[in-house]
């Protein structure tokens, strides 16, 4: 919605919602985040659909406090509607969770790659995954003609011994199938976000890179410290990644396992209120949040 990933497809789609909104229907925008660093014809667009009534479902706190600050009205604070996904329902505490050997699953972005980054952050990253206790699955989270993730994925493949304990997984998991695989992860280290966030709803600490200034705000829904990787910051160093996993270590995995799953519940009721619009009386619709 802010226009930097694709400019003319977020304008078009507050054209459409404004169109509506003025034609007297009621119309929402929900599970979205904000840059730190908008296109200043798509904060104007979404500031029209709000005037116009168009309710704003906004995905987590630091977005939402980016749209604040611009002036922005008729927001509504939620989480991320992928935190529905998986067997629990919201409010239900998830099952134990997996016991086996330590593991990573570690995503290649192909979005990540486009950014000029060096495959050493992760063979580095794996190289010390594998020194230690773990074992590593590379897994595709998009694959598609614009980033696919197999790209660099596969190049990765080529670069590293065969002799490493490293398993790779070739096809495009459904979200229901990632979010049962990624049950026997310990960690998930990642290039996309929401393969990130379907750790997170399943009890798994993840370690986001963020690509556009939007993951920091994932982890104040779970009043954790702030687990996600600039990819500035990736761009000059190749232990970036290794690092944070450091960072992760030294806080405590089971801890921050225990933080996830301790607040998934209020978080999946957040995500709910996504569709609260679809019953919102318009006097609620237009009181200011």
């Amino acid at each position: 919605m802010d226009g930097r990933y694709f400019a003319t497809s977020s304008l078009s789609r507050c054209s459409l919602l404004l169109g509506a909104a003025l034609q007297g229907n009621k119309v929402a925008v929900f599970g979205f985040s904000w840059s730190d660093r908008p296109l200043r014809s798509a904060t104007f667009a979404l500031s029209r659909l709000a005037k116009a009534g168009g309710l704003l479902f906004v995905r987590e706190p630091t977005s939402y406090e980016r749209l604040s600050k611009s002036g922005i009205k008729n927001l509504r604070l939620v989480a991320d509607v992928a935190f529905l996904l998986g067997d629990s329902r919201p409010g239900e505490k998830l099952p134990s969770r997996d016991t086996g050997a330590p593991r990573v699953f570690v995503n290649v972005s192909g979005l990540v790659d486009k950014h000029g980054v060096s495959l050493n952050v992760y063979t580095n990253l794996i190289e010390h995954l594998l020194r230690g206790v773990y074992t590593v699955q590379v897994i595709p989270h998009v694959i598609r003609r614009e980033d696919s993730d197999l790209i660099p994925q596969t190049e990765l493949e080529s670069i590293l011994p065969p002799s490493l304990r490293v398993d790779y997984e070739q096809d495009l998991l459904t979200p229901d199938g990632v979010t049962r695989r990624i049950r026997a992860a310990t960690v998930v280290v990642t290039g996309r976000m929401h393969l990130g966030i379907l750790a997170m709803s399943q009890g798994i600490p993840a370690i986001i890179v963020n690509t556009n200034g939007k993951a920091e705000g994932v982890y104040r829904l779970f009043g954790l410290p702030d687990l996600s990787v600039e990819l500035s910051r990736m761009r000059v160093s190749e232990a970036a990644l290794t690092e944070q996993v450091i960072k992760l270590e030294q806080i405590g995995i089971d801890r921050v396992a225990d933080t996830l799953r301790d607040n998934l519940p209020t978080v999946r009721n957040a995500a709910a209120k996504n569709f609260d619009w679809l019953t919102m009386t318009d006097e609620a619709a237009n009181t200011p949040q």
